[in-house]
Order: C-alpha cells, then sequence, then structure tokens
C-alpha cells in the first residue's frame, strides 16, 4: 500500500468561530480518510497581532518549524486574517510547496469582508478602488485597520499567480469572477462545495413540526430583524418561529422578540444539538441581507433534506432550480409572502421536491470536492 500524501491544513480562527471553523473541523474529518492530515491553527486573541497582518514573522516561523517536522506535499490555506498573514505564501514560494488555497469570504475585495455597509450591499471597492473604504471605515470603524485589512488582501492577491499556488477554491461564481477581474488565472480557480459532516436523519413527518427555525449570528447582515417584521404581516396561529443564535443584537431581538406572538428566542444550540433541531423543524428561515458565499446552515438543511426559506443570496444562483422561489435582499413583503407560501402543504411539497434535486446536484458532483483538488495538485 502507497504511504498517503501528507497535507498541512493551516486556519486562522477569529476570536468569535462561526461557520469557517465548523468547515475547517469538518474538512479535517472528512480528508483524514484519504490523507495523511497535520494542522496549523492561529489565534487571533491578542489584538496586537492586527499589526503585523502584512508579514508576521513569529507566524512564518511556526510555519517552519510544522514543514521541518510534518514535511507536507501540500499546504491547504483555508483563512489568514489576520495572525497568520501573508507570511505564509512567502515561505510556501522559498520552499517551493504547492499550495491549495481556500477563499471563505469576501474580503480580498471588501475590507468588512462581506459586501455589506449601512444596512444594504455595498460593491463600490470589488475593482480595486478602496477609497470607500477609507471614506466609511469599513473595518471596525477605523481607518487605521481598514488600511491594514486592504494591505493585507493586496498581499494575498500577489501570490495568487505564483507557480506554486496550484489550485484556489472559491464558494460561487461571482467570487470566481472576481478573482479573475484581478487578473487570477481563471484555469486555477475551481467552484468548490463545503463539507458539512452529520448525522443524516432524514424526518418523513415533517408537516407535524410546526416551527420555522433561524439559526445563525444576530447580526444585521443575517437579516433577523427583516425576520420578525415579516413574521408581523403573516396571520395565522399554526407555527411558531424560533430564533436559535447569539450576536451584537441579541439584546435588542430579545426584547423585540418579548412584544410577537409566535416566536420564541432558544438560545445558543449546542453543536451536538444542532442537526436533530433543523432536521425536526417545518423549514429553515436564511434571510440573509448580502451576498453569503455557502452558508453552513443551508448545507447542513439540505443534507438533512429540510427547505430553506431563503434571499436571493450568491451561492443560491449557482444551484438553484428553476421553479426554486426565494425573496429579494431587503424586502419584508418579499420574505413574509415566501414563508406565508411555504405554510400551504402544496407548495411546501413542490418546494420541498426543488430542494432534494439541489441536495443531488452537490452531492452528484457538479462542484469540485476539496479531496478532488488535493490529488489534482500531486499532478500539477
Amino acid at each position: 500500500m502507497k504511504p498517503k500524501k501528507r497535507v498541512l491544513v493551516l486556519f486562522n480562527d477569529y476570536r468569535l468561530s462561526g461557520g469557517e471553523k465548523t468547515i475547517f473541523e469538518s474538512e479535517i474529518k472528512h480528508l483524514s480518510h484519504d490523507f495523511k492530515i497535520d494542522t496549523l491553527i492561529f489565534s487571533n486573541k491578542l489584538s496586537i497581532s492586527v499589526m503585523y497582518s502584512y508579514f508576521n514573522i513569529f507566524s512564518l516561523i511556526r510555519l517552519l518549524k510544522k514543514i521541518i517536522i510534518f514535511k507536507p506535499d501540500i499546504l491547504y490555506v483555508n483563512n489568514t486574517w489576520f495572525k497568520a498573514s501573508t507570511s505564509i505564501f512567502f515561505l510556501a514560494k522559498i520552499l517551493n510547496i504547492k499550495v491549495v488555497y481556500k477563499i471563505h469570504n469576501y474580503r480580498l475585495w471588501c475590507s468588512s469582508a462581506n459586501f455589506y455597509r449601512s444596512n444594504k450591499i455595498c460593491t463600490e471597492c470589488k475593482d480595486g478602488n478602496l477609497e470607500s473604504s477609507y471614506k466609511y471605515k469599513c473595518y471596525k470603524n477605523s481607518k487605521l485597520l481598514t488600511f491594514l485589512v486592504n494591505q493585507h488582501s493586496k498581499g494575498t492577491l500577489k501570490y495568487l499567480n505564483k507557480k506554486n499556488v496550484v489550485e484556489i477554491l472559491v464558494l460561487n461564481s461571482f467570487q470566481k469572477k472576481l478573482l479573475v477581474n484581478k487578473g487570477v488565472e481563471s484555469e486555477k480557480i475551481k467552484i468548490s462545495n463545503n463539507i458539512v459532516i452529520l448525522d443524516k436523519k432524514e424526518n418523513n413527518n415533517k408537516s407535524e413540526n410546526k416551527y420555522f427555525l433561524f439559526l445563525g449570528r444576530l447580526s444585521k447582515d443575517k437579516g433577523i430583524n427583516e425576520l420578525l417584521d415579516a413574521w408581523k404581516l403573516i396571520k395565522q396561529d399554526q407555527f411558531k418561529l424560533l430564533i436559535a443564535g447569539d450576536g451584537e443584537l441579541k439584546e435588542e431581538i430579545v426584547n423585540k422578540i418579548s412584544k410577537q406572538q409566535f416566536v420564541d428566542y432558544i438560545g445558543i444550540i449546542d453543536r451536538s444539538d444542532i442537526f436533530n433541531t433543523i432536521s425536526n423543524s417545518y423549514a429553515i428561515v436564511l434571510p440573509s441581507q448580502w451576498l453569503e458565499g455557502q452558508p453552513t446552515v443551508l448545507l447542513e438543511a439540505i443534507q438533512l433534506k429540510t427547505p430553506v426559506v431563503l434571499t436571493n443570496i450568491s451561492f443560491i444562483n449557482d444551484i438553484k432550480t428553476q421553479n426554486l422561489e426565494v425573496s429579494e435582499f431587503n424586502d419584508v413583503e418579499s420574505l413574509s409572502l415566501l414563508i406565508s407560501k411555504y405554510m400551504d402543504n402544496d407548495f411546501y411539497n413542490q418546494q420541498k421536491h426543488e430542494w432534494e434535486i439541489i441536495g443531488s446536484k452537490l452531492e452528484g458532483g457538479d462542484f469540485t470536492s476539496i479531496e478532488k483538488s488535493l490529488l489534482r495538485s500531486f499532478i500539477l
């Protein structure tokens, strides 16, 4: 038996972990079957490290030590903001180590990483003119921090056309177009489906489970306020809306929920309970107000065959069927109408079928998988 190829997976964790961390952990479990895996995790707990986000010599040394010990064939990079820094690309180039790089958000084009400002989608900087980012202090309301983000992104983009960066994984066709517009070779860029590992427990009695579920960060860009406003417009007494999650709007949202009927806040759900909660729900509501890549809760719901009421996020345009209905951004009435339509059994079953087709697309290989990408990298 041939020895397994060695893959060093690099991840930079934020102070508040989210979907990217979940995907990272799932991929580690998944890849361990076919590859010899080791990880290098950086943490943003020390804020001073942001000052070295362009080039962090301490991060470079940590990576060098790991390379000497593990001797990887491939460096699989997930996130470098901010502790890891662009120094990891520099070292990989010097040592001629092949790199597969995965882009989880829009930070390469947007200082706030989500193309969202002042409660609406903003793409003013996507073509490289960053004046607006400084004008609006887009990262943490600071011109200095915004400058550091922009420098980090410029540094990262500089390395993406280097020969040792053999493949770049993106989450949707919009990200691919943005990279090509930055001069990155199209052949390197592959749209990849994120991996979520869970126990599939199909629920065949969803019509008996009379709750819609919002599961995510309680923040403006996630559309939680639009959802609660939309729910107010619905005249019914058969369904509940459950809100699960945490975030900067928690106090405001809990107060708002206390004044509404048929809405409950259930707090943070333990990871071990998330899948049962999704599986037992009538439908997930994903009212995001920004161009999300591949929301983790969406992928979880698809695997568990739970329909999703959602807005027109970028990823859905790559996978949606002709008959799948979505709501428009920043349109409370559109969202309210779509939720109301889901309460009708015939419409619900028709949309559930559309989501099953989408699930087949993802499982059937319409997108590249991380293991395929790594295997290709060994022969490039």
